[in-house]
């Protein structure tokens, strides 16, 4: 038996009244606090992205960090380019309008259960563009965005905010935040404990700093070995302006022995042989005839560096010259001149006819002889041919008058075909009949997918507004990049949520879909300037007539509307200095006024068939040709229209 006693338990009382029972205390509820909200990304594993956002503190669920470019301030989002442009595992967070977050919380008492289920909600706040929250109503309807256009949590116009909840240590899972479209638009991103959660009231949330939408581009700068080229920093600025960065890459000089054997002696002449007074060092001349060699991979590293995915090709020159054609690309000609020879080594001007301004030799045109149709005889009427005339008869001057000047020298291997070749003199002329191959000059073009053709030249007066100086060429290369961009779209192409562009044209005098802003007035193909202008009538007209007697007809023009004593009239012909002929007759007195407002001219602005009247001295850099005025910026009324491209291919 044991030592030990066992005691008996103690009955409850049977006299006491009421129940057994017993005392509940309440659970006391969990307080919470969100304290981190990191952006991060996954390459091989997931990491934080150091920049935006706070350094993360709990890093044990990280695989190490990835800056951003910029150290501070607002970042860059270029939403144009592929996260994985250089592979998952070097995965670029400020690439695509994705962007990832996490946010942690704690509890307040410092214990580590039960983090896992607590809801947080992110928000993001967007600041629009400056054209956006003050829209050009030329341009928008209201400047919303439509559609994917949009931003959002989850997707694309996606959600305004989101929910998710805690999983392990305190993290929520990734949340994915997509930028909008717009260039400039710029985006802070919070995260707070969910309303239901305890410890949210008068919480503060977290936020980042802001993003801005911006889109990115490469550019190589391709030209002849010892051309003394600059970098286009103007035109990298004047993209700036509209949320894209530029960024040069490695440059491509080259040689004439690079080219095939036809096009050595065709890329490469002396200045004179396509510039009035020009000097006779060779110059590169590149157009139609050789523009596309400068596309294939010798010239073009499209993909070198890595990482640059998006990059145009800048082809250099100082002369841009196209072989002739029509508007249909038929060849043209000069037109076949006759002429009178008094010696060999004649001068002859001939007409341009249905071709260009230019003659060189070689001519441009890839495998064509310089002459279409070359002959001569000993007599003007009637002609008698008496044989033919070679590329070699003819000789291009240093000091010749006009471009399409040459000399003529039978002696340098005309045919006959009877008989020898006549010596020409003063007693007896040999006439010639010369048809030729031309060329016209032009200051660039965008063509193919990322290929820019762009004049400059070193020796032009940078003091002032100069075809080919330093700043026309960087308007040139930021113009023709505008046309890839579809900067000034023609109607009915613009980005969803605009209107038609209010200033775009197309035809008038250049080619392609430009912006006539700023014009201040239109001329003809003479270069004859139309105006704000009025006239008096000096001679009564009754009974009524189309015709009427006038002190001017100056800056009159043919299709312009015009009003007479405040009735609106069409002129039909500009008949001289002193007589308007309209398309209906009408009375007339000594005195009445003709005025002529440049707005009530009947423009088709995307009448392509039409080639004038042109728009006369545009400032937006999208103007057709070069301009005095040139503001050397894209206007305000094309701003939006590339701010809203997403600029994801040429």
């Amino acid at each position: 038996m044991s030592l030990s006693t066992t005691k008996k338990p103690v009955k409850p009382s049977t006299t006491s009244s009421g129940s057994i029972s017993t005392v509940k205390q309440a659970c006391p509820k969990i307080e919470y606090e969100l304290v981190e909200l990191v952006e991060v990304v996954t390459q091989n594993k997931e990491k934080w992205v150091k920049g935006a956002t706070e350094d993360a503190n709990d890093t044990s669920v990280f695989d190490g960090s990835v800056p951003r470019p910029e150290k501070d301030g607002k970042f860059r989002q270029y939403i144009n380019l592929k996260r994985d442009t250089e592979g998952k595992n070097n995965r670029h967070p400020e690439y695509g309008r994705e962007i990832t977050f996490k946010a942690r919380i704690k509890r307040k008492d410092n214990k580590t259960e039960k983090l896992d289920g607590v809801k947080v909600t992110f928000k993001n706040k967007c600041t629009k563009a400056a054209n956006r929250s003050t829209p050009d109503a030329t341009v928008w309807s209201d400047a919303n965005l439509k559609g994917d256009q949009k931003e959002g949590f989850g997707s694309k116009n996606g959600t305004a905010e989101t929910s998710v909840q805690t999983r392990v240590k305190g993290w929520t899972s990734s949340v994915s935040f997509f930028m909008s479209q717009y260039g400039g638009d710029q985006f802070e991103i919070s995260a707070e404990l969910h309303p239901d959660v305890e410890g949210s009231s008068g919480a503060k949330p977290k936020k980042t700093k802001e993003y801005v939408v911006w889109r990115k581009f490469w550019y190589q700068m391709t030209y002849a070995k010892g051309f003394a080229v600059v970098q286009p920093t103007k035109a990298e600025e004047a993209y700036k302006e509209v949320f894209a960065e530029m960024v040069k890459s490695p440059k491509k000089e080259f040689e004439e022995g690079d080219l095939p054997e036809d096009l050595k002696k065709r890329t490469f002449l002396e200045e004179y042989q396509v510039k009035k007074g020009g000097g006779d060092a060779n110059v590169a001349v590149i157009g139609a005839h050789n523009k596309n060699e400068f596309v294939k991979k010798k010239f073009y590293k499209k993909d070198d560096p890595k990482g640059t995915p998006l990059k145009a090709n800048l082809i250099i020159c100082e002369y841009q010259c196209d072989p002739s054609t029509d508007d249909n690309g038929n060849k043209t000609y000069s037109a076949l001149g006759k002429f009178e020879l008094k010696a060999n080594g004649g001068v002859v001007t001939l007409e341009p006819g249905s071709g260009g301004s230019i003659v060189c030799m070689p001519a441009l045109r890839p495998g064509c002889k310089l002459i279409v149709k070359g002959e001569w005889s000993k007599t003007d009427s009637p002609w008698n041919k008496g044989g033919n005339i070679i590329d070699k008869c003819i000789e291009i001057y240093k000091t010749r008058p006009e471009t399409r000047t040459v000399k003529v020298d039978l002696s340098k291997g005309a045919t006959a075909t009877t008989g020898a070749v006549p010596v020409p003199s003063i007693s007896h002329p040999v006439f010639v009949k010369l048809k030729v191959e031309t060329a016209e000059s032009f200051l660039g073009e965008s063509f193919g997918k990322g290929q820019i053709l762009c004049v400059y030249r070193p020796g032009a007066d940078n003091a002032k507004p100069t075809q080919a100086n330093k700043q026309d060429y960087n308007n040139t290369v930021a113009h023709e990049l505008g046309h890839m961009w579809n900067q000034t779209p023609e109607p009915n192409n613009q980005p969803d949520s605009m209107k038609n562009h209010p200033l775009q044209y197309v035809a008038h005098g250049g080619s392609g879909s430009h912006c006539r802003h700023g014009m201040q007035s239109l001329y003809d193909k003479d270069g004859n300037v139309s105006e704000d202008v009025d006239t008096t009538i000096t001679k009564k007209a009754d009974p009524a007539s189309d015709t009427h007697e006038v002190t001017s007809t100056a800056h009159f023009y043919k299709d312009h509307k015009v009003k007479v004593k405040g009735s609106e009239k069409t002129v039909k012909k500009v008949t001289d200095g002193t007589h308007l002929k309209f398309t209906s007759s009408f009375t007339s007195e000594i005195g009445d006024k003709v005025v002529q407002k440049m707005s009530d001219y009947p423009v088709n602005w995307n009448d392509s068939t039409k080639k004038e009247p042109k728009p006369y001295n545009g400032d937006c850099m999208m103007y057709h040709s070069f301009s005095k005025k040139c503001s050397n910026k894209f206007c305000k009324t094309c701003k939006p229209y590339l701010q809203l491209q997403d600029m994801s291919a040429f």
